[in-house]
């Protein structure tokens, strides 16, 4: 599983909200100060087409939670309802599997072994950040930078001593 790269579209909204972020505005009226840009910027067909499907998707796991959660008071079941309630429980966790986002529920073996895959892989991308972050910041003093204490090739050296025991 690689990666999904993200478009320059979504780049550019992810910007937008950052930069309200930074100014101190909650997180509300940032979407809501971004929205409003869409909008006037005559970006709304660009914006449902980025957007759409995955907010259709939404739309409907939220009706879809809402109303599992009505269904608790009906009738007898036979089988353990506390994990269908309108709370966000593990089995509704999204997930980045492929090509789709996909309910950790409703994986199947060959998805939860792709996505193991996935993690680990990142998870040894981490570790080994984590390594040369350590050996940077044990030749650093104080405020020093890493630019001016290390050279590219010095960097990559530390990069290629990393080693997963």
């Amino acid at each position: 599983m690689v990666a999904e790269p993200i478009s320059d579209y979504r780049n550019e909204i992810l910007e937008r909200l950052e930069d309200r972020l930074a100014e101190g505005e909650s997180l509300d009226n940032a979407v809501a100060a971004v929205y409003g840009l869409v909008i006037s910027n005559g970006e709304s067909e660009c914006f449902v087409r980025e957007f759409g499907a995955q907010a259709i998707r939404d739309l409907w796991r939220c009706a879809n939670r809402q109303s599992r959660g009505q269904i608790l008071s009906i009738g007898t079941r036979r089988h353990d309802l506390s994990s269908m309630t309108e709370e966000e429980t593990l089995l509704d966790a999204l997930y980045k599997i492929g090509d789709d986002w996909v309910c950790l529920g409703d994986c199947t073996k060959p998805m939860c072994e792709g996505a193991a895959g996935f993690f680990k892989r990142q998870a040894y991308g981490n570790m080994r950040e984590a390594f040369m972050f350590e050996r940077l910041a044990a030749k650093l003093k104080g405020a020093q930078i890493v630019r001016t204490r290390f050279s590219e090739d010095q960097i990559m050296a530390i990069l290629e001593e990393f080693k997963l025991e």
